[in-house]
């Protein structure tokens, strides 16, 4: 295997810095005691810690043992009072990493929240957002999506990969993967314009290629490729295609109205109980009326609300939401390849589901923060960073643990045939 190319504050600071966050990342890895370990774990940590006088300390007072009822013992790693891994140091470093490297760690640790791609001749890892301390690294670090080579040893040999893609495929819409998702990544990187504009590029883009460049396409398509290529690269056409979209002026109103379809079509019944009190929480601060019986809010109260919560947020603080939105959307072409779509056009829709959703959940959030006017910058800052981390992990706990969630928003999506470049302006403008 030849060198790994890896996002850097998602994986570079997290792993080889031993960066942990150690909060649970489902609730299939928690006992009653704390986060399972398997016999393998359990023993491999005994190996590594039982060494030394300090080892067996970590050990006795991190490590639970239980019976069952027939008597065989369950091992686990004590949580703290926060639901953290008893592990963690004052600075959340992972004192097992730390102290030992890769191979201490249990299993559950060395897979979340890593993602591990093979493409072609070279490994890749990225790391999914719903884990919180990767979520953070994301959004808030400026260098969070710098792409760096990948150390030597840095994950272990034994890490199972989460997708293969065969750079010699026969079809070019797998062959070409590279050269796509570079395009898409520059794209993303065009600093000069807003993500809006960035996000209707790549809309554009999949949408001129779509009639020849999908899973089904077998010919040769390389010729007309090159030629989108270098469309979408002129710096003319960019800047063309970029006023004819700023000239756009689009209901606001039916924008609305398209996110709650899309809302019902999944995300307002499925989901995490966490996710699901988020969203509460949220349309709280749209002015919701909630009860035991659930939320009642009209369309158009929503509407104002979120109009004047996007623009106070987005006139504080324009740079920092450019920034958290990019760079989710980059690590979601990182980390979710586009060959799992039929199309790119359909790839990038739910790309900007993601991205209209999370953005209906932040700044309904942001709505209910009481008194912000009052607030000095420092402390605007901090209120901004917390939902929106916070926000983000939570949706992408919901989105990764229930995989039914997408294939029945998809369903309702392409009911309504929300499949074309106008839709696409409809949620790129939310």
């Amino acid at each position: 295997m030849g060198a790994g190319m890896f996002i850097e504050s998602i994986t570079l600071h997290y792993l080889k810095d031993f960066r942990c966050v150690g909060a649970l990342c489902s609730d299939s890895c928690c006992t009653g005691w704390g986060i399972a370990l398997s016999d393998d774990d359990h023993r491999t940590l005994q190996r590594h810690l039982s060494t030394t006088a300090a080892g067996e300390a970590l050990l006795r007072g991190n490590i639970v043992t239980t019976l069952d009822g027939e008597g065989r013992e369950h091992h686990s790693i004590a949580l703290r009072g926060d639901a953290s891994c008893s592990f963690l140091t004052r600075d959340r470093w992972c004192s097992l990493q730390q102290r030992d490297g890769e191979p201490v760690l249990p299993r559950l640790c060395s897979r979340f929240p890593r993602i591990v791609s093979i493409v072609g001749q070279r490994l890749e890892i990225s790391a999914t957002l719903a884990c919180p301390e990767t979520a953070r690294r994301c959004l808030l670090d400026p260098r969070a999506m710098t792409m760096v080579p990948m150390p030597e040893g840095m994950i272990a040999d034994n890490i199972p990969h989460n997708f293969f893609i065969n750079l010699h495929h026969g079809n070019p819409y797998i062959a070409q993967f590279d050269r796509v998702r570079a395009e898409l990544f520059l794209l993303c990187r065009l600093n000069d314009y807003p993500l809006a504009t960035k996000l209707f590029f790549i809309s554009y883009f999949a949408s001129r290629i779509g009639s020849f460049f999908n899973s089904g396409g077998h010919d040769d398509s390389s010729s007309a490729l090159n030629h989108e290529f270098m469309h979408i690269n002129r710096p003319g056409i960019r800047q063309e295609v970029h006023h004819q979209f700023s000239r756009i002026a689009l209901s606001e109103k039916k924008c609305m109205e398209l996110i709650a379809q899309v809302m019902d079509a999944g995300f307002s019944r499925a989901g995490t109980p966490s996710f699901r009190a988020l969203l509460i929480r949220s349309l709280v601060g749209y002015g919701a009326d909630a009860d035991l019986h659930g939320v009642a809010i009209g369309i158009d109260r929503i509407l104002a609300n979120y109009q004047d919560a996007k623009r106070f947020w987005s006139a504080e603080f324009p740079w920092e939401l450019d920034q958290y939105l990019t760079h989710y959307v980059v690590n979601h072409l990182m980390s979710n390849p586009y060959i799992k779509e039929a199309n790119l056009l359909s790839y990038i829709r739910e790309l900007l589901v993601f991205v209209a959703v999370f953005k209906f959940i932040l700044f309904g959030l942001l709505a209910g923060e009481r008194n912000v006017m009052e607030k000095n910058r420092e402390e605007k800052t901090s209120i901004l960073e917390q939902h929106a981390v916070h926000a983000m992990q939570q949706f992408s706990k919901s989105i990764g643990h229930n995989p039914k969630l997408l294939d029945h928003v998809r369903s309702k999506i392409e009911a309504q045939g929300m499949n074309s470049l106008p839709h696409m302006v409809f949620l790129i403008q939310f």
